[in-house]
């Protein structure tokens, strides 16, 4: 799937995307207005903590395994021990992360690794938050990627 394929699929459903700028302030303002955020995120093999962790590391320099590209989907943001971070469901299913969820730290979203973020609303005047169709399409857009 490709960012092309989503933004059609939304559009037809009278959608349009907004690009949120890739910074934990930002993304979390757009999970708490909008529902969700996608993002398109670098991950490597071999790292530790690897892929499949709760709390993956970031691609490293000197690591010969080839740096991947994947979307995931974004429905929380809190802070727990004192460090924010994103919550993010994983399509690889149950077996990843916390039950198919990965938590994503300030340093993944300052390296660079992040390649791209954004969320849809409606094309219409009507608030995605005032929309029980809208909070349905998040729960929905989440659930395709987990």
């Amino acid at each position: 799937m490709t960012y092309a394929t989503i933004q059609n699929a939304a559009t037809r459903m009278g959608l349009i995307p907004i690009t949120v700028d890739i910074t934990m302030e930002s993304i979390a303002e757009a999970i708490r207005d909008h529902g969700f955020t996608i993002w398109v995120i670098e991950g490597q093999n071999g790292n530790q903590p690897g892929w499949l962790s709760a709390y993956p590391n970031t691609p490293q320099a000197g690591n010969p395994n080839e740096i991947w590209e994947h979307f995931m989907c974004q429905k929380g943001a809190k802070t727990v021990n004192g460090l924010q971070q994103i919550n993010s469901f994983q399509s690889w299913g149950a077996s990843v992360g916390d039950n198919g969820r990965q938590y994503f730290h300030q340093n993944y979203i300052d390296s660079g690794h992040i390649r791209d973020v954004f969320t849809f609303v409606p094309a219409s005047s009507v608030p995605p938050t005032a929309s029980f169709w809208w909070r349905n399409f998040a729960q929905y857009i989440c659930l395709f990627f987990s």
